[in-house]
């Protein structure tokens, strides 16, 4: 129960733009999840995208129906990476939006003279707004860090689909 304490307290903490992050990594470590399943990664057998073309082609197909199943199998292969590397490339800058906001938030509030008395006063205000460019990247870094070698696999693979 206090972990969850402690995320409810940085997500208020952080401010609006925690949440868009927090459904952004929930949603980033699921496609990669479902990449290593369908990539076969933790495995030395090759996808079922391959496998089937390899049986479907093995039944004498015409040339055009083996490009067909190939840009088939191939747009299987890629399945979920484009929204990991979106999810990427958008996690710090949705981080950065929240820091920008709460920057905002905070050089108004000194303008009317009320963060001098809020606890923290200034200095409070502007870590809470750091705490999205920090959530952002800490979505993004391990993220492009388990992509990576996942992009790998899937171009080696296709590679292997073009020579099938």
């Amino acid at each position: 129960m206090m972990i969850l304490d402690a995320i409810g307290k940085l997500l208020d903490n952080g401010g609006a733009m925690m949440y868009p992050l927090l459904l952004s990594s929930v949603l980033l470590w699921f496609a990669l999840g479902m990449r290593v399943l369908e990539l076969n990664f933790l495995k030395k057998d090759e996808p079922f995208a391959v496998k089937k073309f390899k049986q479907f082609s093995a039944l004498g197909l015409s040339v055009e129906e083996r490009e067909a199943l190939r840009s088939q199998c191939s747009m299987e292969l890629e399945r979920y990476g484009q929204v990991a590397f979106t999810i990427i490339a958008l996690a710090p800058l949705l981080g950065l939006l929240g820091t920008v906001m709460g920057m905002i938030e905070t050089f108004a509030s000194l303008g009317s003279g009320q963060m001098y008395g809020a606890s923290g006063g200034i200095a409070g205000g502007i870590s809470s707004a750091l705490l999205t460019t920090q959530m952002g990247l800490a979505v993004a870094i391990p993220g492009l860090m388990i992509a990576r070698p996942l992009k790998k696999k899937e171009i080696d693979y296709k590679e292997k689909l073009v020579h099938l």
